[in-house]
């Protein structure tokens, strides 16, 4: 059944919504509000547009709402400013109602009302409200003709993990640009789908006659991590070469990722010493590949240096050296690192603490791995199937059948690593 373009509640005022983000700041009670001049249903097209403007451009947008309501215009330019009045201000549930209050009017939605929509959607994550702006932009013949629509609809799709419905997006769009192929790439990768990512960069390349972009080349790179492919990773980066765009700091921490994670840590050290400029995500990376291929030295000097060189420690950097503290005989410095992040108060975090659990009971100190485990105000499934592998790993059947059963009470769900980890040790 085809979505209804216009909602139930025609012709009712639409609700105040940034008002609700407001919050009084005395207890006295304030002189009464002169109320701004509105528009009714005798006003005239230019004033109510006047009105209208003023208000958005002040940033009142509740009363450029009401404005509009009270008037019954219909002129879908007003609408948008408002509608993007709300989207700017970080009120992505703001830009919906006035979507609603545009279609009650009797307003017809365009090419510029349809791509703030369905990014708030996005932001959202409104499955049914982005899929009732995609049939109404269909009707209207806006979703296959406008690339800005596509555009949106596509990434829409892909952020909801819809891939199929993205896909269809993409094939029917007459226009094609370099946003909507690097938004196809990266649907693909933020869905875990390299090797479709890998494809779909390749027949971008023979479709579009302008290079790629940054964009396009971390996403390619995204892909390439997803299936270790270190032969088109060195592929992109060639092109990045011979491009010029290996000064690029995102480019070459994505480079630097790339390689690290396809096990080339040679290649990666090599550059991660040419790059021009460092931030700390740079460093982070290369700590992180130092870990992932077995070198936790090396990731503690490279600790060192990043110290040194003056950025400062995030959650992300104790997550990697943790990684590294792991593969050490010894939990002394993964103490170390348990005691830097209790005192930056980096606790709670559901991540770093599972990192710490996973540490202590790669190092035999499963007591400790206990009381991480213990005072976890918020358990994943990571964290449950990381303290029941701990048990196993230390023999203590008991304990991690008990905690199975435990598991088994919770919202969560068993996987593969939480029956891997219980079955292949009792099967032997």
């Amino acid at each position: 059944m085809a979505t209804p373009l216009v909602p139930a509640s025609r012709g009712a005022h639409a609700t105040t919504y940034a008002s609700q983000h407001l919050t009084a700041s005395t207890s006295k009670e304030p002189p009464p509000r002169v109320r701004p001049k509105r528009g009714g249903p005798g006003s005239s097209p230019s004033s109510t547009k006047s009105l209208v403007l003023s208000h958005a451009a002040a940033g009142r947008l509740d009363d450029a709402l009401e404005i509009l309501a009270d008037s019954g215009s219909r002129d879908a330019f007003l609408h948008n400013v408002v509608i993007r009045g709300f989207a700017d201000a970080g009120l992505p549930g703001g830009a919906l109602a006035a979507y609603r209050a545009m279609l009650s009017a009797g307003a017809r939605p365009d090419r510029f009302t349809f791509p703030v929509v369905v990014k708030c959607c996005a932001r959202l994550g409104d499955l049914e409200g982005g899929r009732a702006a995609h049939s109404a932009a269909i009707r209207l013949g806006v979703a296959g003709a406008d690339v800005y629509t596509g555009n949106s609809l596509l990434a829409f799709y892909a952020r909801l993990g819809m891939v199929d419905d993205a896909e269809r997006v993409f094939d029917g769009m007459q226009v094609r640009d370099v946003v909507t192929w690097n938004s196809m790439v990266d649907g693909y990768v933020s869905n875990g789908l390299g090797a479709l990512a890998l494809d779909c960069f390749r027949e971008m390349h023979e479709a579009l006659e302008v290079q790629h972009d940054v964009i396009g080349i971390i996403a390619a790179l995204a892909a390439c991590c997803l299936e270790s492919a270190l032969m088109q990773g060195r592929e992109v980066h060639a092109y990045v070469i011979r491009h010029r765009m290996e000064h690029d700091v995102k480019v070459g921490t994505s480079l630097l990722d790339m390689y690290c994670k396809c096990g080339a840590i040679a290649a990666a050290e090599s550059m991660f010493a040419t790059m021009p400029s460092r931030t700390v995500v740079t460093w982070n990376c290369m700590i992180g590949g130092y870990a992932l291929n077995g070198h936790p030295g090396e990731a503690f000097d490279c600790f060192v240096r990043m110290k040194a060189d003056g950025h400062q420690v995030e959650v992300v950097t104790a997550i990697n050296l943790l990684a590294a503290c792991a593969q050490t005989e010894n939990s002394l410095s993964g103490r170390s690192v348990h005691g830097f992040v209790t005192r930056r108060q980096f606790l709670p975090h559901v991540v770093l603490e599972t990192a710490l659990l996973e540490m202590y009971s790669k190092v035999g100190k499963v007591k400790s791995s206990e009381a991480i485990f213990g005072r976890m105000t918020n358990k994943t499934l990571v964290s449950w199937n990381n303290m029941i592998a701990a048990y196993m790993y230390k023999e203590m059947y008991r304990e991690a059948i008990a905690l199975f059963l435990d598991l088994l009470n919770q919202p969560l769900h068993p996987d593969y690593f939480t029956m891997s980890a219980v079955c292949l040790r009792l099967g032997r």
